[in-house]
């Protein structure tokens, strides 16, 4: 049993009461929650259910924020998920970046021996050291070469990877 107020003298009275002891107004029911469950049920019943917006879904994490609104407690929004080329971009840029990091790993020196080396050139050497090594133009082009071809695809991989992700939302 709850107290409510008389909407004619403001005396509080039983809710179950018919009228006011006071004054003698006639109370009026205030609908309690299980009449306001009834009464939505019924009204269903009668009306059906309320069309959903579109992005309406079971998580409401799912719903975009109402613009100028933060997700609450600062949790990112989810992205989309990638496109087929989106994915084709990943898998390109992380094949441009490998092929640029075995490039830059390549040795693009060679070791020259005792063998046609004039003896001016041996003195540089140090005591028991019979060769040394020097750069080679050749593998130092071929390095450059797998670098630019590296960097090409991670780009264009970059570039598949940002136009899947816009078509994909």
């Amino acid at each position: 049993m709850a107290l409510i107020k008389c909407a004619e003298c403001s005396r509080e009275i039983s809710d179950k009461a018919a009228a006011c002891p006071g004054c003698g107004a006639p109370i009026a029911s205030i609908p309690s929650v299980e009449s306001g469950l009834k009464l939505e049920q019924a009204l269903l019943s009668q009306w059906g259910a309320p069309e959903q917006p579109a992005h309406a879904s079971a998580n409401p994490m799912d719903a975009p924020p109402a613009r100028g609104t933060e997700i609450p407690w600062g949790m990112p929004r989810r992205r989309p998920p990638l496109s087929t080329m989106g994915r084709l971009g990943v898998l390109l840029l992380v094949v441009g970046l490998l092929g640029m990091g075995w490039a830059m790993s390549m040795d693009t020196s060679v070791a020259v021996g005792d063998v046609g080396m004039p003896s001016e050139l041996s003195r540089f050497l140090p005591s028991g050291m019979s060769s040394m090594r020097v750069n080679n133009l050749g593998l130092m082009h071929e390095q450059r070469n797998y670098l630019i071809f590296g960097g090409v695809i991670a780009v264009i991989g970059l570039v598949l990877v940002l136009v899947g992700r816009e078509s994909s939302t």
